[in-house]
């Protein structure tokens, strides 16, 4: 290619850049791909709807929760009574509720507007864009007859707090995850371009496969754990391992700082391990199997 068609093209995309970046400093939004190109979609004012009306009013014969989501922020939580609300913008449809044989379904993947997926960020005063993007939020009361939450995301948060559940399925690609103060028998998480932050978490198994993003376990206890990583770190800060499992990485760090662990081995393919004086002593036949490929193990 000529230099000067080269430097031409700099020049066109060095304008683009600038041209565009104006615009959104003054007005706050979120860049989408439209119909096969990048498209910059203003925020609009958000419409809250109550769509409590939609659930069955014995809500404690509902035992599942199911959440189909795209391009919307998934927010379950704990409060007195059972409800779902929703943030839309006013072009959008309300989520659709079904309620069949002890299932609640809310699903607000038909809502979006299917040509329009978010790029992966927002530009404006708008905390990260989370909490004012559009959203449902589910409440259950503490005391529930709900077993299971099964939740598929695609581009769109998803946050758990203060439940108490038996088991707990997400699934979800281009967006993060967040647990707080979540007690659940078994956890499974399966997340791609999606960070995973576990704080203050009980389960008695946990399970996740993490692609391109980082794992956070924080003030957890966790009896069994198995995780799959690739491209990603593993950190667990100030949890316990009761009994064992599987930590394997393909291609980044684990790291624990401040845990309790069971016996463990710990070997880097292609890395280091480096292990503090009080771990030492609990290497042997192992509860815990801890294994790296392209990256370095830290326990301290």
């Amino acid at each position: 290619m000529k230099r000067r068609t080269i430097i031409g093209l700099s020049l066109l995309v060095v304008g683009v850049v600038a041209a565009t970046t104006s615009a959104l400093i003054d007005t706050p939004g979120t860049i989408v791909w439209n119909q096969g190109g990048i498209a910059y979609q203003k925020r609009r004012a958000l419409t809250n709807v109550d769509l409590t009306n939609q659930v069955p009013k014995e809500t404690e014969n509902i035992q599942k929760l199911t959440v189909i989501s795209n391009d919307t922020n998934v927010y379950v939580q704990q409060g007195t009574q059972f409800s779902v609300t929703q943030n839309k913008n006013g072009n959008e449809k309300k989520a659709r509720i079904n309620y069949s044989n002890g299932e609640l379904k809310v699903d607000t993947k038909s809502t979006s507007q299917s040509n329009r997926h978010i790029v992966g960020f927002s530009i404006g005063d708008d905390d990260d864009g989370i909490k004012t993007g559009p959203s449902v939020t589910i409440t259950i009361p503490k005391q529930t007859n709900i077993k299971n939450i099964d939740i598929t995301q695609n581009n769109g948060h998803v946050s758990a707090s203060d439940l108490a559940i038996d088991n707990i399925n997400i699934k979800t690609q281009n967006d993060d995850v967040d647990f707080a103060r979540v007690i659940a028998k078994n956890i499974i998480i399966d997340a791609k371009n999606s960070e995973v932050d576990l704080n203050s978490v009980t389960s008695d198994q946990l399970t996740t496969k993490n692609y391109n993003d980082d794992l956070t376990v924080n003030g957890s206890t966790i009896k069994d754990i198995n995780v799959s990583m690739q491209n990603a770190d593993v950190d667990i800060e100030h949890s316990t391992i009761t009994k064992g499992g599987r930590i394997t990485n393909q291609g980044g760090d684990i790291s624990f700082e401040t845990s309790q662990l069971p016996t463990f081995s710990a070997q880097a393919t292609n890395g280091n391990v480096e292990i503090t004086p009080p771990f030492a002593q609990q290497q042997g036949t192992a509860a815990l199997v801890i294994q790296n490929q392209n990256g370095d193990i830290e326990i301290e």
